[in-house]
């Protein structure tokens, strides 16, 4: 029945399952056969551990795809050989959630045939922070959204991350990219605090300058303080959207988000962990951000009195109408506004 669908004109297809099926990987041939225009592909599943059967029908579909631009498969490990292909596809430029075996020799895989010069966007999952300091130090793509985060929960020491960062800081391929999120591997920050090595190594993100769009999350949102946080405002300019995801006690204020409002015209989602306290709104001087209505802030702590914090808090953003203060952990998100 699906194959009813399928035409040499198709330019998209999206697959959703949540078990695997024989019929897939005729499916999968079908799709190669009968859409040689394709140009996005992509595929939801929850299988954990598919057939090697379901794993090689989808590598030949995506290797016998030669427009494809984008390519999207939750939770996929692609093969060796799969990534030799698109390594050396002229076409792709989007790569989306795949992940990589902890043991994959990254360096290798990713300078076979000196690939990917076209990719412009790529969301990851990785085993450690070595694997994806050996990720940017190979690709040589000029990307403008890059996704990483960790399909593994074990300790990483402070060094790889700063190895990881300092990728970031000297990579030039780097220069216009625009989209970063990156969670960090747990307790690799959580033991530092805000004046130690941690609180410097986060300032390298500020080499990204082109950055619209910032997600971290971290161990600890210590590590990230009123100094980086008027920093950030005076290096991106042209922010859109800045989330500071972690755990434990924040260091930020409410009156240090000022630099931000002034310098930053254009944020419209805003979640950082904070210590709010009042501040003296002479310092506002009718500077205020009228695109922000809703905000979701990580272990929110608000400083008597409270009826000051949100009359600082409605001054610098007067659209505002709801406020949502998470816990990791929590079971119920407690609503401010």
């Amino acid at each position: 029945m699906t194959q009813c669908f399928l035409c040499a004109t198709l330019k998209s297809v999206v697959i959703k399952f949540e078990k695997e099926d024989p019929c897939m990987a005729h499916l999968f041939s079908s799709i190669a056969r009968l859409c040689p225009e394709l140009e996005m592909l992509e595929i939801q599943s929850v299988l954990d551990g598919p057939s090697l059967a379901y794993t090689a029908a989808l590598s030949k579909l995506v290797s016998g795809l030669p427009k494809l631009r984008v390519l999207a498969i939750v939770s996929w490990q692609p093969s060796e050989e799969l990534i030799a292909h698109l390594g050396s596809s002229p076409t792709l430029q989007e790569w989306q959630y795949f992940e990589l075996p902890e043991d994959a020799n990254v360096a290798r895989l990713f300078t076979m045939h000196q690939g990917f010069q076209r990719l412009r966007h790529m969301s990851v999952d990785l085993g450690s922070c070595k694997a994806a300091t050996d990720l940017m130090r190979t690709l040589g793509s000029p990307l403008a959204t890059l996704r990483i985060g960790y399909s593994r929960v074990h300790s990483q020491r402070l060094c790889s991350l700063d190895a990881f960062i300092k990728t970031l800081q000297t990579a030039k391929y780097l220069r216009e990219l625009r989209i970063m999120e990156f969670s960090t591997p747990p307790a690799s920050t959580r033991q530092y605090s805000p004046e130690s090595a941690a609180a410097f190594l986060f300032r390298k993100f500020f080499e990204l300058r082109a950055i619209e769009i910032l997600d971290l999350t971290i161990p600890s949102p210590s590590c990230l303080d009123d100094i980086w946080l008027e920093e950030a405002a005076v290096t991106w300019p042209h922010l859109s959207t800045l989330q500071l995801r972690g755990e434990g006690p924040p260091t930020m204020t409410l009156k240090r988000l000022i630099p931000l409002v002034k310098n930053c015209p254009h944020p419209e989602h805003l979640s950082v962990s904070a210590l709010w306290k009042p501040f003296d709104t002479k310092g506002l001087r009718n500077c205020s951000n009228f695109k922000i209505q809703d905000m979701r802030i990580g272990n929110l702590v608000v400083v008597s009195p409270v009826v000051a914090v949100f009359r600082c808090w409605l001054l610098l953003f007067p659209e505002i109408n709801e406020v949502v203060n998470w816990t990791p952990g929590a079971s119920k998100d407690q609503r401010w506004m």
